[in-house]
């Protein structure tokens, strides 16, 4: 019997025994990373979701949008507090949803229709957009997120 002929043939099967679970490991990661981008972004819409049932419970909540679809419209300063934590409540969705872009954990396709969102919320509710630059003034950090960079093209954030 040669002994090194077995020790080679140990050696042999024990690489294709590492790299067989290096790929299984890979692969398990992968899955992982799946299952965790479809968690987060059912966890955004979810947020969405809340959000619309909060407009579609409230004929209060349906009227200021209706004044924010003007940019020109005189709020109350009721309704501009509202305006104002409306804002807050998109920026923590537009924000949360790049926190997880950034993390690997939405991929930029996904991502992007968060980023169109923006677009699509201050071309439908112009009036909106006194209360959000208010707030991204308090917060200053929150300008250098992606979601920010419609505001930015549009000379809105000067």
């Amino acid at each position: 019997m040669n002994w090194n002929a077995i020790a080679g043939a140990a050696a042999l099967l024990s690489a294709i025994g590492v790299a067989a679970s290096v790929v299984y490991l890979a692969r398990q990661i992968g899955q992982s990373m799946k299952l965790s981008r479809a968690s987060q972004n059912r966890s955004i819409m979810e947020s969405y979701e809340g959000f619309n049932s909060l407009i579609l419970g409230s004929s209060d909540a349906v009227a200021l949008l209706i004044q924010l679809e003007n940019d020109d419209s005189e709020l109350s300063r009721a309704d501009y507090i509202r305006a104002r934590h409306l804002a807050y409540r998109m920026m923590n969705l537009w924000t949360s949803a790049e926190f997880s872009y950034l993390n690997m954990q939405l991929g930029a396709d996904e991502f992007a229709i968060y980023q169109l969102d923006v677009k699509n919320t201050i071309d439908q509710y112009p009036g909106l957009v006194p209360p959000l630059i208010e707030n991204l003034r308090r917060y200053p950090a929150m300008k250098q997120f992606k979601v920010y960079k419609v505001l930015s093209e549009r000379n809105l954030l000067n």
